[in-house]
């Protein structure tokens, strides 16, 4: 929480229209940090010391970084207007292990209606009795009858467009 030390009191209605007026503020700040580590729309541009003239006096330029942003929203509008429905496919990437849900188990967390209680099933979604050490795949909710299930490492995306390599290293 940010306190602000004012030497007089603001009114309360004038206090309140000033923390009204910032309050979308936090949310432009994120998105304004994302689209900087976006590289195909960020450009870092490192520019060297070099000498330059101010004020009819030689002067040094100190080293300093240009950014050059690409906000040209006419290519993204093109991608999206050609294949309606379908979203731009990324370059072929490795896809680390991960539980997948249908759109009961989904719709249910979204609307908060059901806080799930996974109970073990097998390949055809019918409860299972299981003991300590099975290696079971498939749960299936016993509230909303959501289903969910383990997806094994895999790859996917377009090879034509290149191969991603990430290296991800989870330390405890």
């Amino acid at each position: 929480m940010v306190e602000l030390l004012l030497d007089f009191e603001l009114p309360p209605e004038q206090a309140s229209r000033i923390i009204n007026g910032t309050v979308g503020d936090f949310k432009n700040h994120v998105a304004m940090l994302l689209m900087l580590n976006q590289p195909a729309l960020t450009q870092y541009v490192r520019m060297p010391t070099v000498r330059g003239w101010i004020k009819s006096k030689p002067r040094p330029y100190m080293k300093h970084n240009t950014v050059r942003v690409a906000l040209d929203p006419v290519s993204k509008v093109r991608v999206l207007s050609d294949n309606p429905g379908s979203g731009e496919l990324r370059r072929r990437h490795r896809v680390r292990g991960h539980y997948c849900h249908n759109e009961v188990a989904r719709q249910a967390s979204f609307r908060h209606t059901c806080i799930h209680e996974w109970q073990p099933a097998n390949n055809k979604w019918e409860l299972l009795k299981v003991s300590v050490g099975d290696d079971v795949e498939n749960w299936v909710c016993s509230h909303c009858s959501g289903h969910r299930w383990w997806r094994e490492q895999h790859e996917r995306g377009d090879a034509g467009k290149g191969f991603v390599m990430h290296d991800y290293k989870v330390e405890a």
